[in-house]
């Protein structure tokens, strides 16, 4: 605990605990594009059947503990499903998702604004969603902003899989990826084969089973007008002296937080 500094808007808080939650269920949704544009991309590169393979291998390396769920979308979304700790279930539908009719235009950001309302109201307090697209949104009603403001609001971190033609990171959406998974510390991946694509969900597995908590008590926090101000988070590991460490150590975290409005 003592190698951590926890600034909030600049100033220095005081850390009260430093825990692990290894042992803990995570509440998992999984959003899959079936869109006509990712059909297309599954003819000249990861195929439908190889993301189901790689789900697999996620499904099967995830906490037993976890509840998960199974979306697909495209113009619409369907939950095909719901929030369970059944992983045979979850296998059982992973499979058939190759199956599943393709869809016309993507409707990616009103998709996640669904998930994040549905995961809102399971019963675990960690929460995660992995989103796998092509992230070429062309129907959607909402907008970048509202749906960044959405997962500030949210304590769920974003995971993207993105599945791209081009070279990795060459999607206009790219800035839109980076920012929705950094906002709660997630990560985003561009993986150009299957075995990529299967490294990338085991990792995300990983990441959900090996997270870390730290709690803070406000001492700093400045007066504002606006009660609801966005508070921005920067968390900081001091290096022992006597540590050759070549590499800065990096550390996904919340960005920030709303404080939560005090009733009288």
């Amino acid at each position: 605990m003592d190698d951590f500094e926890i600034f909030v808007n600049k100033q220095l808080q005081s850390i009260t605990h430093f825990s692990s939650k290894n042992n803990d269920g995570v509440a998992v949704g999984i959003l899959l594009d079936i869109s006509e544009s990712i059909k297309d991309m599954w003819a000249t590169k990861i195929r439908a059947k190889n993301i189901a393979e790689s789900l697999e291998i996620y499904a099967n390396k995830a906490n037993p503990k976890n509840d998960n769920f199974l979306m697909v979308f495209g113009e619409s979304q369907q939950v095909v499903v719901q929030p369970t700790n059944d992983k045979q279930k979850m296998l059982d539908s992973i499979h058939e998702t190759p199956n599943i009719i393709r869809q016309g235009n993507t409707r990616l950001l009103d998709s996640l604004k669904v998930a994040l309302d549905m995961i809102s109201k399971t019963r675990h307090q960690r929460k995660t969603l992995i989103v796998i697209s092509d992230f070429a949104d062309n129907s959607s009603k909402i907008g970048d902003s509202q749906i960044k403001e959405e997962v500030k609001r949210s304590s769920c971190i974003i995971y993207c899989v993105v599945i791209e033609r081009d070279p990795p990171h060459s999607s206009p959406d790219h800035f839109l990826i980076r920012d929705l998974t950094e906002i709660n510390g997630g990560r985003a991946f561009y993986p150009q084969t299957t075995r990529e694509t299967s490294a990338a969900l085991f990792r995300i597995a990983e990441d959900n089973e090996y997270q870390y908590s730290i709690g803070f008590k406000p001492t700093q926090l400045a007066e504002t007008s606006k009660k609801d101000k966005w508070r921005a988070i920067d968390i900081k590991v001091k290096i022992p002296s006597n540590l050759n460490v070549k590499k800065k150590p990096i550390i996904r975290a919340r960005r920030g937080f709303y404080p939560v409005q005090q009733t009288d």
